[in-house]
């Protein structure tokens, strides 16, 4: 989804490797920042999650050439989809 502003979102985020690894660098993040009662969350927002949401909605980010209603450019070589693990961010395989 492309509105104006220029944030860019897939539906099936799941297929963009980028967007897996940059999801799971949050979670990490949130599960050690969590537990630090006095600035862990300022500092996951600051750090962590500001930076990689920007990147990932980025018009020119992982999403670019997505929309809400296909998903993923599935044709587009910088984008390859490749069948997800099993577990993956405890995600069930696909059907």
């Amino acid at each position: 989804m492309n509105v104006q502003g220029g944030t860019t979102w897939c539906p099936q985020w799941w297929k963009h490797a980028e967007a897996i690894s940059r999801f799971e660098s949050l979670w990490r993040a949130w599960e050690y920042l969590r537990l630090d009662g006095t600035t862990g969350m300022s500092v996951r927002w600051r750090d962590y999650a500001d930076h990689h949401m920007n990147e990932l909605l980025s018009s020119d980010g992982p999403f670019k050439g997505c929309n809400p209603d296909d998903g993923p450019a599935l044709n587009s070589p910088r984008y390859p989809v490749a069948t997800r693990r099993s577990g993956c961010l405890g995600l069930s395989p696909r059907s």
